[in-house]
């Protein structure tokens, strides 16, 4: 399934698989100052962007998240959880060969994460006592793009390891 904004696979190609990596550019290019500068009100580089957005977030919490939606995205959010029944009709409307891609996929995701071991441990080699302790965290949110094209892999890339790993 091809978005609406893509007239043909080759074009989709031409596109989301040409892009590059923004953080180890030497020049950044225009459109992206323009961007930042559109959505900051001034010239800062990407890292500075995203450091301010982030501290943003640190500070205010989901009234910053709406904000930054409006000023990126231009939407405005309510809740930031869907309720079940959204959920249920959205999916409900998928066509049947999506939802078969995206379980196969998810399957493949779930299976991959599971082989990783992640253990925890602890050692009196160095001189005391150190380790690693692992605990999941009881709830994530996930921030799925909508921008230029719909991207279920990230939503899958970040939910599924997030249950694997035992968040709720």
């Amino acid at each position: 399934m091809i978005p609406e904004i893509y007239e043909n696979v080759e074009q989709a190609r031409r596109t989301l698989l040409q892009r590059r990596d923004m953080m180890n550019l030497d020049e950044v290019p225009e459109p992206v100052r323009a961007g930042i500068a559109r959505v900051f009100g001034e010239d800062l580089t990407p890292e500075q962007a995203v450091a301010r957005l982030l501290a943003d977030v640190r500070a205010r919490g989901d009234e910053a998240l709406r904000e930054w939606t409006t000023r990126i995205d231009g939407l405005s959010m309510g809740a930031l959880e869907v309720p079940a029944e959204e959920w249920q009709t959205a999916y409900d409307r998928l066509p049947a060969d999506l939802v078969e891609a995206m379980t196969l996929s998810a399957e493949r995701i779930r299976d991959f994460h599971a082989r990783q071991p992640i253990p925890c441990w602890t050692t009196d080699a160095m001189g005391g006592k150190m380790g690693q302790r692992l605990m999941p965290l009881e709830r994530v949110g996930v921030y799925v793009p909508g921008g230029t094209a719909p991207l279920p892999s990230s939503l899958l890339m970040a939910a599924i390891p997030a249950r694997v790993a035992g968040v709720d």
